[in-house]
């Protein structure tokens, strides 16, 4: 398997915070990266990608949705990253099978 891609909804921002509901985000997991899509109705556009060697962990979340927020050292990207959907088991068996077990973190 060269990657793996879901439908779902996402967070972002740095000191404000986007929401984008699914399936208007998407999330594309390879094995040297993983990248954040969102294209709502042409108005909102945007691509995050997190090279496998910025992601520091990957932990569940449950604020408000049950979800995976992705910390990272990347410059380039949004301090927070929230992917949420509703096969998270899947995305979890998929992130493990692309190499990235050693940075996720249980619940």
């Amino acid at each position: 398997m060269d990657n793996y891609m879901q439908r779902g909804g996402l967070t972002w921002g740095t000191n404000l915070f986007v929401n984008t509901t699914s399936p208007c985000a998407e999330i594309q997991v390879f094995p040297d990266k993983i990248v954040f899509k969102v294209n709502f109705l042409r108005i909102c556009k945007k691509e995050i990608v997190l090279n496998k060697n910025e992601i520091i962990k990957i932990e569940p979340t449950s604020c408000f949705i049950k979800g995976f927020r992705f910390c990272h050292t990347s410059m380039k990207a949004d301090e927070v990253l929230i992917f949420w959907s509703f096969s998270l088991g899947k995305l979890m068996d998929n992130l493990i099978v692309m190499g990235y077990e050693k940075v996720i973190q249980p619940k």
